[in-house]
Formats: structure tokens, sequence, C-alpha cells
């Protein structure tokens, strides 16, 4: 099997949950519990977990993935990166990477601009004329 990167890493996740879930992975749903914050129930669970190691090629033993039921979504990324590190399918360097919250931004989300600061205005009133005699 090939190593993938973080990016293909990313795109299978998002992927599964997408195409079973209806749900988009995003830095908020990463954090949410599984069961009661995005609804999944336990073969919600199950079927992504089955369908996570046929597109990662990678197995996954149902004593780590029952492990997994209480957590949060990240718990579940977590399980998976370790077993694709572990078979050498992703290096650490991506791994760390992958567990990163801002990494699971949106690709169409716009990055945050950074606005330079406005020239403060003063109001310095001109002198008023002065007339001559």
């Amino acid at each position: 099997m090939e190593i993938i990167t973080a990016k293909q890493a990313k795109d299978i996740f998002n992927n599964v949950f997408v195409s079973k879930l209806g749900i988009e992975i995003t830095p908020e749903t990463l954090n949410l519990p599984m069961t009661t914050g995005i609804g999944m129930d336990s073969l919600d669970i199950v079927e992504v977990t089955m369908e996570l190691e046929s597109k990662y090629g990678i197995n996954v033993p149902d004593a780590e993935s029952s492990q997994v039921v209480d957590g949060t979504v990240k718990t579940l990324l977590s399980l998976f990166v370790k077993k694709l590190v572990a078979a050498n399918r992703l290096s650490t360097e991506q791994a760390n990477m992958l567990l990163t919250d801002s990494f699971w931004k949106s690709s169409t989300e716009k990055p945050t601009e950074i606005k330079k600061p406005e020239p403060q205005k003063t109001n310095v009133q001109p002198a008023p004329k002065q007339t001559q005699m």
C-alpha cells in the first residue's frame, strides 16, 4: 500500500462522513461527541468504521473500535491516524497535521485576512483667519 498525505487522509475521512451521514467534518464537528453531538447511533459508528477501514486499507480490531463509541469524531480520527502511522501509510509529521483542528477548515473558506490599521484621523481645525485692520 502507498503512503498517503494528510490531505488525502482528510478527504477520505470527510467523504465517508458525507456519504454515510451527510455531515462535513469541520473544526467544530471534529470536537463533537459522535452520539450526542452529531446524532450517530452505534450502527452508524460501525458502518463508518468499516467504510474507513476499507478506504484506508487497514484493519481496526473490534476491541479498539468499540472504545471510540462514546468519544468525539476526533477520537475516531485519532484511532485511524494511529493505525495509518503504524502501518507506515502516513508519516508522523502528516499525522500531526491531520490532528490539528485548523487543518480541517473548509477549502472553500477564505483565509482570515489581516487588516492593516487605518491611519488615525485627527480633528484639527484650521486656525481662524485673522483680519487686519
